[in-house]
């Protein structure tokens, strides 16, 4: 059995405002590297999409083992949990996502604690883990409200364009609104937005993230006292890895890509609160 690191479980929520921002592809790349540091690392993939799958090699999650099967009423701690990337780490666990999530907020409005359910579900059947990452779906509903109480850490993914600078405020005074109406005490530690760059890098980029516009987003950000990390840039390897015949991340498929370098700073982040 594997044994965890460290004694300080970090409930990592991975999410942005926006889809297509490639959130799932930062989520594999996070939760393999943590694998390799030794950190016993599960991902827990609330996208309706099962887009995580591509960056494994698994099939379409099965609906009575996905995480959907967490928030129904009879749940009893019966995690339907995978072990992934078997021939690289014995760290990496997944509990798939997919299409029986799309029917979860319909379900849990029942639930008088519906805001807390992963909360509570987490907190009476825990899990032995160093982290748990979780890969929320695009948007901020209607998981966003359901996944901030149950997080002590989260990082915000944005794309490096000019909605950025708009989209990163709007997402910030989200979070901080929610964490006073649902009463978290303390909220989530925010380590920071994560811009990815999901096409050839273009001058827009670099004006969007210039350390010294004081209209560009790392600017916008150290107003709210928040990190900017420095960008994932563009690789067409991320797509190439993701290839159903390959399904692996790219620390596997070609580990000295120059973008997996834009993965250092976050990592050391999350290293530092574990």
């Amino acid at each position: 059995m594997v044994k965890r690191k460290t004694q300080n479980q970090m409930k990592l929520g991975i999410m942005s405002n926006s889809g297509g921002v490639g959130k799932t592809t930062i989520a594999a790349h996070l939760a393999y590297s943590l694998a390799k540091k030794g950190y016993k690392t599960l991902v827990i993939e609330l996208d309706q999409q099962d887009s995580f799958r591509l960056s494994t090699g698994l099939g379409i999650a099965d609906p009575e083992r996905s995480a959907a099967k967490i928030f129904q009423p009879d749940f009893k701690g019966d995690y339907p949990i995978v072990q992934i990337w078997q021939d690289h780490t014995e760290n990496a666990f997944l509990i798939q996502g997919g299409a029986a999530l799309r029917e979860t907020p319909r379900a849990i409005e029942g639930y008088k604690r519906r805001y807390y359910i992963l909360q509570d579900r987490l907190k009476k059947f825990p899990l032995d883990f160093d982290v748990i990452l979780i890969d929320t779906p695009g948007g901020l509903e209607p998981f966003g409200t359901v996944i901030l109480p149950a997080i002590t850490h989260l990082i915000v993914v944005v794309e490096p364009d000019f909605k950025a600078t708009t989209s990163g405020g709007l997402f910030l005074e989200w979070f901080y609104s929610n964490a006073i109406d649902l009463d978290l005490d303390p909220p989530p530690q925010i380590l920071g937005f994560l811009p990815n760059t999901r096409q050839p890098e273009i001058a827009a980029h670099a004006k969007i993230l210039d350390k010294e516009n004081p209209n560009a987003l790392p600017a916008i950000l150290q107003e709210h006292e928040t990190r900017c990390f420095p960008q994932i840039k563009f690789s067409a390897e991320f797509v190439n890895a993701s290839d159903p015949s390959v399904g692996l991340p790219v620390f596997v498929y070609r580990p000295k890509a120059p973008a997996l370098k834009g993965f250092t700073p976050v990592i050391q982040a999350i290293e530092e609160c574990l």
